[in-house]
């Protein structure tokens, strides 16, 4: 079977959180020949990081943007949000049960097989790579 790749496609939307159904849908339709476990958790993986980069990522709100880029190669898919947030120290461990939030990148680690964080002065990409 040959491999296939597709083109990069990207995303840049205004930080809120009316842009995660943008994103959610883009999602979606590019992925349309993935199974619907696989395109299940990206949908999750993605929509965890995108909700991450509007609430804690986008220290001006709505004047700050969150560029999503797809890009599928042969069998994985990479999924990379760019935000304008300070670096920040991912957790290493889940909150209390009852604690109301903060469970955003343990979603993220179990949907996808690699999430990787990566800083800079400008601020924060999570990249979200998952076999297909």
């Amino acid at each position: 079977m040959a491999q296939t790749e597709t083109p990069i496609l990207a995303l840049d939307v205004t930080a809120t959180p009316e842009a995660l159904q943008q994103i959610r849908a883009l999602i979606y339709e590019t992925s349309e020949d993935l199974s619907d476990a696989a395109r299940t958790d990206l949908l999750l993986a993605v929509g965890e990081a995108v909700a991450n980069a509007v609430r804690h990522g986008s220290p001006h709100g709505p004047r700050d943007r969150v560029l999503i880029v797809w890009r599928r190669s042969g069998s994985s898919v990479t999924v990379t949000i760019y935000d304008n947030g300070r670096p920040f120290q991912p957790p290493l461990a889940p909150p209390p049960i009852d604690h109301g939030s903060g469970r955003g990148v343990f979603i993220m680690r179990r949907c996808v097989d690699s999430v990787r964080f990566l800083r800079s002065s400008t601020g924060n990409a999570v990249i979200l790579e998952k076999r297909v």
